[in-house]
């Protein structure tokens, strides 16, 4: 099973409900909101999709299961493909 975890070093500042994350390929900051945040959060020690879709739907009830499944997975290959997490064969 896959696990995803943030890269070390990387240079990241909260400002209020918000995170800036720098992007290491282009130099720019990413600017994430609160639930982004708390993914990358969760992504200080490596844990599985299900996991990571576990606790964020917890967090919101609100939102369906399949949708925070499908975010979540859109949101980790967008941060795979900036280089600042990394996806880990189990």
């Amino acid at each position: 099973m896959d696990h995803f975890v943030r890269v070390a070093d990387i240079p990241a500042a909260e400002f209020g409900d918000e995170l800036a994350v720098m992007d290491l390929k282009s130099g720019a900051y990413l600017t994430f909101n609160r639930t982004a945040a708390e993914l990358w959060s969760l992504l200080e020690v490596p844990r599985p999709l299900e996991a990571l879709v576990r606790e964020l739907a917890a967090r919101y009830p609100a939102v369906e299961p399949d949708r925070c499944r499908s975010e979540v997975e859109a949101l980790l290959a967008q941060l795979v493909g900036m280089g600042v997490v990394e996806r880990r064969g189990g």
